[in-house]
């Protein structure tokens, strides 16, 4: 499946550094393509607080490392899936642990470096 800004291969797909933000984030093709991806990569690009993600059942891996990201951002862009194992919010202007991470209970690899937490 073919997107604007990038390409699925087996079940994996890279928009990294494309610039996007929330208003240009290519969600209705990122939703065509839920049946098979289990993992996006979102680094790079200018998402902010705003971005809002499609439900992505078969998701594993989400990188959303470098996106500006404040600390409601992960809240605010809907539901993660169950089944994430990998979440990168590396880079991002987190303040706090969003509580919605709390209830990965399959999340094997969070990276929260470069952030400004407080207890």
């Amino acid at each position: 499946m073919a997107l604007a800004l990038g390409s699925l291969r087996d079940g994996r797909l890279d928009l990294s550094g494309k610039k996007l933000t929330s208003s240009s984030l290519p969600s209705a093709q990122i939703a065509a393509a839920s049946p098979t991806l289990a993992s996006l990569d979102l680094s790079c690009n200018s998402l902010g607080d705003g971005f809002k993600l499609p439900v992505l059942p078969l998701l594993v891996e989400l990188r959303l490392a470098d996106n500006v990201l404040g600390p409601a951002a992960v809240q605010r862009a809907g539901p993660l899936p169950e089944g994430l194992r990998v979440l990168d919010l590396s880079s991002n202007r987190l303040t706090l642990l969003p509580p919605c991470i709390l209830r990965l209970r399959q999340l094997a690899v969070l990276k929260l470096d470069k952030q400004r937490l407080r207890e």
